[in-house]
């Protein structure tokens, strides 16, 4: 799930994109 997270942020490439997929991804790791 956090692969593809990480995979579909660098297909927008997009810093927003990027940035809120690194919140996310950190807001399940401190869950």
């Amino acid at each position: 799930m956090l692969d593809e997270s990480v995979a579909t942020a660098q297909r927008c490439f997009t810093t927003k994109a990027k940035t809120k997929a690194l919140a996310w991804a950190k807001k399940i790791g401190d869950r």
